[in-house]
């Protein structure tokens, strides 16, 4: 007799133990579910917290040109080597009067397929960089509709290295032609805005930036003022 009780005493703490496996194995699987969820609804938010994309230049086709002056940096290349002399234009910004912007020209990400397929590597070999109405660079007015505008350089950065700016005067960005159009801050013709620069050859006009070998990347961060549209 007592042994068929401790068997059936064992039983019982067998048939326990399995129980509580069971359980735990099910709250395992209950809590793992929860965190998966929780990690999806967690995914969800973030990325409905993500910034919109800056727009694409399909978009400037609905931009009031009346009340928006659409500027770009314009790389001017005189590459011999290349055999290229293409007017290279950077990402357009939006100005709607008074104030401090930056416009950029980055070789990774801006240059044409023409200026690669010619071997153009870097901002060597140049005549100018300047900033010009997009609008008039596409083709979408003659001139700029503009009545004035001031530009002054501010801040001129080349791969990090910021350059010595030789002429922070304010002048008028607006050529006899109506086109904003301020033919520097880089030029071998009229000369440069900057210290960093050397000419390459005089004769026809190429110049070279001496941060460096090659060049990738300039910013041009400006101030504008009386600004008036027509």
């Amino acid at each position: 007799m007592k042994n068929g009780k401790l068997k059936k005493l064992l039983a019982l703490i067998i048939c326990g133990s399995m129980a509580l496996g069971m359980a735990a194995c099910g709250s395992t699987t209950e809590n793992t579910e929860s965190q998966k969820e929780s990690q999806s609804e967690s995914e969800q938010q973030s990325q409905s917290q993500e910034p919109e994309t800056e727009k694409t230049e399909d978009d400037l086709d609905n931009v009031d040109l009346n009340t928006t002056l659409l500027l770009a940096l314009n790389v001017m290349y005189n590459d011999a080597d290349s055999a290229y002399y293409g007017n290279e234009v950077g990402p357009v910004i939006k100005v709607t009067g008074d104030g401090q912007y930056t416009v950029t020209f980055d070789c990774a990400t801006d240059l044409t397929d023409a200026a690669k397929q010619a071997g153009v590597k870097g901002l060597k070999y140049l005549t100018s960089i300047y900033i010009k109405d997009y609008a008039v660079t596409s083709g979408k007015l003659g001139a700029s509709n503009l009545t004035s505008c001031n530009i002054k350089w501010d801040k001129i950065v080349v791969d990090g290295v910021e350059l010595t700016i030789t002429n922070g005067e304010a002048k008028s960005g607006i050529k006899t032609s109506g086109i904003f159009d301020t033919n520097d801050p880089i030029n071998a013709w009229d000369g440069s805005a900057v210290a960093e620069v050397e000419v390459v050859d005089e004769e026809a006009h190429v110049i070279n930036l001496t941060t460096g070998d090659n060049p990738q990347k300039i910013e041009v961060t400006f101030t504008l003022s009386e600004t008036v549209f027509k």
